[in-house]
């Protein structure tokens, strides 16, 4: 492994579930103590002592982070408000969309029944899903502290996760925002919190795939267990579907599609993940 590869690694821990002001930072400071130390024609084993003197990359990491934050924190916290603020923007659209197709039911009632019914959701789930990654993240960092650093953990390779993969899988919801908007007008409670938990679902494996950076086994497993109940969850909506042609059933199939397509991704990443050990 070059030597720029392998600082690039010891950074990439170090920053992995920091706030992004304080990753550029840390990565900052990191680098100029290691080029302050390194001799001028350094080895590939100078750095390895250098890394070594500074010791565990988390232990570093938490010297940046404060815990102004009770339930989540760091890069956690930032993606708590940017997956609110995305969904907020979607939840908003939808109403839009399927109230100019629906003209006839748009009053006051059907619009605040909507908002209500659909904030509440977007709340809870997206707080409940970084809650876990938070959660995730503290398990993760204790196991690593209590066991002593070595620079061979560096050598191992991890799938790094395709950043613009991960909003476009989780703007989806927008057609789920549309036909719980739907379901909401009808009064069909029980489509309601299907559509419910299957948005709790897409969210809880996009918001942990950005909150881990990469497809490990956590994040893996994850994607396929969100997908394969997603699946089962949405297939009695298409049934009720099956014999319309609405814009509620092309927003199901679209979804459904989504879905199949990160179940196939994520059994993909599986197979890597055993062939690297």
């Amino acid at each position: 492994m070059k030597s720029r590869e392998l600082l690039d690694r010891y950074l990439r821990e170090l920053t992995k579930y920091m706030a992004y002001d304080n990753a550029k930072s840390a990565e900052r400071d990191i680098r100029e103590i290691v080029e302050e130390e390194l001799p001028e024609n350094y080895t590939e084993e100078d750095l390895k002592k250098i890394l070594l003197k500074l010791g565990s990359p988390y232990s570093l990491a938490a010297q940046y982070e404060s815990k102004s934050n009770i339930l989540i924190s760091g890069k956690n916290y930032t993606i708590y408000i940017d997956v609110l603020k995305v969904l907020s923007i979607q939840m908003i659209l939808a109403l839009v969309i399927y109230f100019i197709f629906n003209i006839k039911l748009l009053s006051i009632l059907n619009v605040l029944n909507v908002l209500k019914t659909e904030m509440i959701t977007i709340f809870f789930s997206a707080t409940i899903s970084l809650w876990i990654a938070e959660k995730v993240k503290s398990t993760k960092i204790m196991s690593n502290l209590v066991k002593s650093f070595r620079i061979e953990d560096l050598y191992i390779k991890k799938p790094k996760l395709n950043k613009p993969l991960a909003f476009p899988l989780l703007c989806n919801s927008l057609f789920l925002f549309i036909v719980i908007a739907n379901e909401v007008v009808i009064s069909n409670d029980a489509s309601i919190k299907i559509l419910q938990a299957i948005l709790f679902l897409l969210i809880l494996r996009d918001s942990n795939k950005l909150a881990e950076d990469g497809y490990g086994r956590y994040v893996t497993f994850l994607a396929i267990f969100c997908d394969v109940i997603s699946l089962l969850l949405i297939y009695p909506l298409l049934v009720k579907y099956f014999y319309s042609i609405s814009f509620f059933k092309i927003s199901l199939c679209i979804v459904a599609v989504a879905i199949i397509f990160d179940l196939i991704l994520a059994v993909s990443q599986v197979l890597k993940i055993n062939k690297t050990q």
